[in-house]
């Protein structure tokens, strides 16, 4: 205010929304009642007022509104922030701390100066912060102030294929269960600085689509981060194809003689996070299939699941495939895929389903946020045999194959791939001379132990 003072405001629940530096006169309003307007021009300006219980937030806001205000902001009458729904406000509504509110009212009355109000519809930066007292009753205030080299960074990038648009999402702490969380408003593409507490179990969810769109939901599995470490994430990156991880209650496990299998259809590539993604069930062509050696023992042609089916005893070879299809015009990469594994399955004697990993590939090529590279250009790209879910899939990957389409799949052209020491295998290729295409991909993997996993991924990646 006036260059000289700075009062941190607490955004309201149901208040507008929107991205803005505006320099407004302010005005003093009392309570905020409708009466308190009286004497007050508050037509295009800040008006400042003070709750209290004699109003609520939805009548002081009302009042704002049909007074012309540009926006307001109620200084708190209790100790710490406030946050109150507010009905669905026209004007931005900021709530300010009672002790800085003092110097705010005092101002506001005087109508001397002028306010800069600067409002961020998606923030660039957020903090999950959480502390335990395992075993105990805290001894001391509930107080948590950790400096930035106390906490863990994570530089966030979030990719959509299509134009930008409204998503959500949250990071809960699963150290404590069950966990409590709060999906926050997002916009996709876009970048944001993430600092959380080091040494918890997070658990991470995204979603795309929720403006009224087909939501794609995607979850990660259980993470910690080191205290002073700079970890990169990245959603809904290319390359997108089944997934799981251990944040899903059914997954693929055996008890006895019964097997259930599970994965999501449309999980990120990410060498960190173990992704599950998924869009609502049935609204897209998906078709699996289950085979013990060459006999079908489980058909589903609508999802990606099978649940208690009996197989036959002992340490045999099944497979898993998969179809999966979405629009096009909605998500631009990713259009079809089809995914094979196969694994080894022993009776297991246990009281309960046990999980057992499978093969599967993740992959590296440095894109865009829109998924895009570049045209007539030379790509670096890598693939990594990895884990889906829970365990280690056993034996040595000893084959690893890929290929490329220019032309959704009709045609293929060979990738040489060399197995490096962070175990990703990379080759390098030529993309085609004119943008506005795709690229697709296939690939597989397997290992001197029956384990395997094949990819076909139409429209992988954009050209531009």
């Amino acid at each position: 205010m006036g260059g000289r003072l700075r009062f941190e405001a607490l955004l309201q629940a149901g208040s507008a929304r929107g991205t803005a530096t505006d320099t407004l006169d302010t005005v003093y309003a009392g309570n905020g009642a409708t009466g308190a307007y009286d004497q007050v021009k508050a037509k295009g300006k800040a008006v400042v007022i003070e709750r209290s219980d004699e109003v609520s937030p939805q009548e002081r806001t009302d009042a704002a509104v049909a007074a012309g205000a540009k926006a307001l902001i109620v200084v708190n009458d209790g100790v710490g922030p406030l946050m109150e729904y507010v009905g669905e406000s026209a004007i931005p509504v900021a709530t300010v701390h009672r002790d800085a509110g003092k110097a705010l009212v005092s101002t506001a009355k005087a109508g001397i100066y002028k306010l800069t109000v600067k409002q961020t519809e998606y923030t660039p930066f957020v903090y999950d912060l959480t502390r335990e007292y395992p075993g105990q009753v805290p001894d001391r205030a509930l107080v948590y102030k950790p400096a930035k080299d106390d906490l863990a960074r994570i530089d966030a990038r979030y990719y959509s294929a299509p134009v930008g648009h409204p998503a959500e999402g949250y990071r809960s702490d699963f150290t404590l269960s069950p966990s409590f969380h709060f999906p926050e408003r997002e916009w996709h593409p876009g970048t944001r600085t993430e600092w959380v507490t080091p040494g918890q179990v997070w658990r991470e969810f995204h979603a795309q689509g929720v403006d009224g769109g087909l939501p794609w939901v995607m979850v990660s599995g259980d993470n910690t981060y080191t205290k002073g470490s700079t970890t990169r994430l990245d959603w809904f990156a290319p390359v997108t194809r089944p997934g799981q991880s251990e944040s899903f209650g059914v997954c693929n496990s055996r008890w006895q003689n019964y097997m259930t299998w599970n994965v999501r259809a449309w999980a990120s590539s990410s060498d960190k996070m173990r992704l599950g993604g998924y869009l609502p069930w049935g609204e897209t062509p998906t078709h699996l299939q289950v085979f013990q050696g060459d006999t079908l023992i489980h058909d589903n042609p609508n999802s990606t699941d099978m649940q208690w089916i009996e197989v036959p005893a002992g340490n045999l070879p099944h497979r898993a495939v998969l179809d999966a299809e979405r629009p096009a015009d909605v998500f631009r990469l990713s259009t079809r895929t089809h995914t094979e594994w196969t694994f080894m399955s022993d009776t297991v004697d246990s009281d309960f389903f046990e999980p057992f990993p499978v093969l599967n590939l993740d992959y590296k090529l440095e894109s865009d946020l829109h998924g895009d590279v570049k045209a007539n250009a030379t790509q670096q790209i890598a693939l990594k045999p990895v884990s889906t879910g829970r365990g280690t899939v056993p034996g040595t990957v000893t084959t690893v194959k890929l290929d490329v389409s220019y032309d959704d799949g009709a045609t293929w052209q060979k990738v040489p791939v060399t197995k490096g020491a962070d175990g990703y295998w990379a080759g390098s290729f030529r993309t085609a001379r004119k943008p506005g295409g795709f690229i697709s991909v296939r690939a597989s993997a397997e290992t001197d132990s029956g384990f395997g996993v094949k990819n076909e991924i139409i429209r992988a990646y954009g050209l531009r």
